[in-house]
């Protein structure tokens, strides 16, 4: 993933990184550690990388994790996505939560919940599993990303 994300900034120069500092900040201040692939692609792109396609800002992730409480408890999925995990981005169009869980190592499976589309047909494609790792799932955004 790491060599992608060179490959892509060499590319397009854009995207800027957040500092350890500041991710050991977000951490304690939500009581949680991020698995390894987050902190790194944090490290190299947290501020804002296009190929994402979904709100992931940094300076949102806080933010990010009360959306998510406020749509599962609206939409009555309180104890569909097993704690504990974290929300990277989200879709406001569609209400939909990218996440990962923080239990799962230092590379976690990606899943997607679509509040909206999973009220009104759940099924595979309104909430499930996008990719096996988080590294694999920023790998096929880099991959298709065109300006």
């Amino acid at each position: 993933m790491l060599e992608k994300i060179k490959q892509w900034k060499e590319t397009y120069e854009d995207g800027s990184g957040v500092s350890i500092n500041e991710i050991q900040m977000m951490e304690e201040r939500a009581g949680v550690e991020f698995p390894e692939s987050y902190k790194s692609f944090l490290l190299h792109v947290g501020e804002e990388a296009p190929f994402v396609r979904v709100s992931h800002n940094f300076d949102y992730l806080e933010s990010f994790q009360e959306d998510a409480k406020s749509w599962l408890t609206e939409f009555g999925f309180d104890g569909l996505v097993p704690k504990p995990f974290w929300v990277f981005a989200v879709d406001y169009d569609s209400r939909s939560l990218f996440y990962f869980p923080l239990n799962k190592g230092g590379n976690p499976p990606v899943y997607r919940l679509a509040c909206e589309a999973h009220q009104e047909e759940p099924d595979e494609f309104s909430f499930g599993k996008l990719a096996e790792n988080f590294e694999d799932w920023i790998s096929s955004k880099i991959a298709r990303y065109t300006i």
